[in-house]
């Protein structure tokens, strides 16, 4: 069991590093072919998008935000939705001085798929690029969008209140997680 946590925190750490390194020639399209991380038991489905887990509500945003020209991307792998796992991995980065702000995964960070859940799905957060355009297209779409951890975390985003959205988004593909 600690060899898999010993893993996956190594994995984690190789994730930060990349996340904020960012894309080497722009953010990638949109995609819900990536694979999710092993193990994941949970309600509701998980997309994909700049190659981090969001769920429907934010793949919908994030789509429209682009398509509507906001030039801006998710920062990485765990710049959305995180497994335990993740959030542990980034927090001992930050107790060490190598990483960014990041919550205890016992804490309650909005990047935990465990924090959030049925009904809640709206209430993820995302670490992006460009914040302030992400906001303003979020607002044409009547999304109100809050950084709360300004000025120590300038990328980070979450939904002050519940959206969702239009009964016609139909999200690409398949989603990468999905209950049975």
């Amino acid at each position: 069991m600690w060899r898999k946590a010993l893993a996956a925190a190594a994995a984690c750490a190789a994730l930060a590093v990349a996340a904020q390194a960012g894309p080497a020639s722009g953010p990638p399209p949109v995609s819900a072919a990536a694979p999710a991380p092993a193990g994941l038991a949970m309600p509701g489905r998980l997309y994909r998008f700049d190659g981090a887990l969001v769920s429907r509500p934010w793949l919908w945003l994030l789509s429209q935000a682009r398509a509507s020209g906001w030039p801006g991307h998710v920062k990485g792998p765990a710049s959305g939705l995180r497994t335990y796992a993740q959030q542990d991995a980034l927090f001992h980065l930050y107790l060490a001085g190598k990483g960014a702000p990041a919550f205890d995964p016992d804490g309650p960070s909005r990047h935990m798929i465990t924090n959030l859940g049925p009904g809640r799905w709206w209430m993820q957060a995302a670490d992006i690029t460009a914040p302030e355009r992400f906001i303003a297209a979020a607002a044409r779409l009547h999304v109100a969008i809050v950084r709360p951890y300004l000025p120590r975390e300038p990328w980070h985003v979450e939904a002050a209140r519940a959206f969702g959205p239009p009964v016609t988004f139909l999200a690409p593909g398949q989603p990468v997680l999905a209950r049975p």
